[in-house]
């Protein structure tokens, strides 16, 4: 906070900037939430991205459940805490501290055929060069 006092002349300026991030703001914006129904929703390709790699991290986390159950409640806990924005933009950030549920996942394709597992490295190579992508260019701010 004194940071933010020296350089900017506003000790809350952290707060402030918050003002202009999307936050749920009713139950009803949270359930909009799941087909994009909230007013700064505005469905893209990209947008849509991010709500499949949510469903996948529903999907990893249903898994690990059935392995661990406090490790799958930590990782549902953590998908739904997505919802409370009221947006999934940030799913690939938030997404991923949930590395455990990868663990399940590699265990669930290694018993796949041999084009299942190279399509999956595939498109995780993708998902990983589009996040760096956006990290390099500066679409993200870290």
């Amino acid at each position: 906070m004194l940071f933010n006092q020296v350089t900017l002349g506003d000790a809350l300026a952290h707060m402030h900037a918050q003002q202009n991030w999307a936050h749920a703001d009713s139950l009803m914006s949270i359930v909009r939430t799941l087909w994009m129904g909230n007013p700064w929703n505005q469905p893209s390709v990209t947008l849509a991205q991010r709500y499949v790699f949510v469903a996948f991290l529903l999907f990893a986390s249903w898994g690990i459940m059935r392995v661990n159950r406090p490790l799958g409640i930590y990782s549902f806990a953590s998908a739904g805490l997505m919802l409370l924005q009221a947006d999934f933009g940030n799913a690939f950030r938030f997404g991923a501290v949930l590395f455990p549920a990868l663990f399940w996942f590699g265990d669930w394709v290694s018993q796949k055929p041999r084009w299942a597992r190279w399509l999956v490295a595939l498109l995780a190579v993708v998902v990983n060069f589009k996040v760096t992508y956006a990290y390099a260019v500066g679409r993200w701010a870290y």
